[in-house]
């Protein structure tokens, strides 16, 4: 049997939190336990993706278990381009001290995390806005035993979304 869970919240860092109670409720009603840790940092980094980049006034999450396989979305209004999500950052090396939070160094670990955890990820471009998801096998909570790290993107493009153009003297290279 399937198991399925959603809940739309409130784009605003205070609702961060609740998606990751929200997860953590649903997996261990589900039996899930062993996936809750990956999981739900997986939901939070892509919840505050939403939310402080998105331009929605709000993201939805779902949450779908079959045969063990846990799939968890985060989906937005925004507009902000898919192929920015689904580029692999230039990935170098840096000091934490040496971070500030408005430092553009400071962001960008989320979808790393999520590419380095889930055992398979991606992108739905949605007429308005976008769906990122993320599936949990089983075997992925040993570790050492979901592959070989960073996994790609799948994307999916929308028909009724034109193309939008990459600016790319809008990107910064984010230091890890």
């Amino acid at each position: 049997p399937s198991s399925h869970a959603e809940v739309r919240l409130v784009a605003q860092p205070a609702s961060i939190p609740a998606a990751r109670r929200f997860v953590s409720d649903a997996l261990s009603d589900w039996g899930r336990e062993h996936l809750a840790d990956d999981v739900e940092l997986c939901v939070s980094e892509l919840a505050t993706n939403a939310t402080l980049h998105s331009g929605s006034t709000y993201f939805h999450i779902e949450l779908e278990e079959h045969a063990g396989v846990v799939r968890a979305a985060v989906a937005d209004a925004g507009m902000a381009a898919v192929d920015v999500l689904a580029s692999k950052p230039a990935l170098t090396e840096t000091f934490a001290d040496d971070l500030v939070s408005d430092d553009p160094a400071a962001t960008g670990r989320g979808i790393f995390l999520v590419s380095a955890l889930a055992t398979a990820w991606g992108i739905d471009e949605l007429a308005e806005g976008k769906r990122v998801w993320a599936e949990f096998h089983p075997e992925s909570a040993v570790p050492g035993e979901n592959g070989a790290g960073a996994t790609p993107a799948e994307v999916t493009r929308s028909a009724e979304r034109p193309p939008q153009p990459l600016d790319t003297g809008d990107w910064v290279v984010v230091r890890f």
